[in-house]
């Protein structure tokens, strides 16, 4: 399976192994930034938790656009923040690769015991639209995460810089370990196993 997805300045500075090019082989994470539940608006994506009692889902990671994703999957674990009155869930969700969600419900009221109609709990089915970001499996910041070999075959670089090329898209054939910002580089990967 090939998937495309973001790799952040921020990770690639703690890239601890060299160059990244064509062929090189990653043991990476998949994750999102943060979703918010039933926000269909939000550009940064949104989930919503599947009523029980329904037929089977079927699990589904469908490209919308270079590192934007349709999912639809059943959550294998969960890890519980709560920052003041709000509750942020880190996910665990198998939608055929796992994938690490950072999700809230804003309608939700944890302090009057309304946890909300969209809680992520182990078992629950979970779909919506996230743009894939790429994290280190060895370096484990995320709560819940599951790694994954993966081969790099394709990187793009969207320019960013002002000047000559702005708002291009520039396939190259690797990545020196310098600032990637304000450019945006999306990886095509081959995961291992497919």
């Amino acid at each position: 399976m090939k998937i495309t997805a973001r790799l952040t300045g921020e990770a690639f500075s703690r890239y601890e192994h060299g160059v990244i090019a064509l062929g090189t082989l990653l043991d990476v994470c998949l994750k999102t930034d943060l979703l918010l539940a039933a926000q269909y608006d939000d550009t940064g994506g949104w989930y919503v938790r599947v009523p029980g009692g329904g037929p089977p889902q079927t699990r589904a990671l469908t490209p919308i656009a270079p590192d934007l994703y349709a999912f639809c999957g059943e959550v294998q674990d969960i890890d519980v923040d709560q920052d003041g009155l709000d509750i942020y869930y880190d996910v665990l969700l198998d939608c055929g690769l796992p994938i690490s969600l950072l999700v809230n419900d804003t309608g939700a009221h944890p302090e009057a015991g309304d946890l909300g109609k969209h809680v992520p709990d182990p078992g629950v089915w979970l779909v919506g639209i996230a743009s894939l970001i790429i994290d280190w499996a060895d370096q484990e910041t995320l709560p819940v995460a599951q790694g994954l070999a993966a081969t790099v075959v394709g990187i793009d670089r969207l320019v960013l810089r002002p000047g000559p090329g702005f708002a291009e898209v520039r396939s190259e054939g690797s990545l020196t370990l310098t600032p990637i910002e304000p450019d945006r580089i999306i990886l095509t990967l081959s995961i291992a196993g497919d």
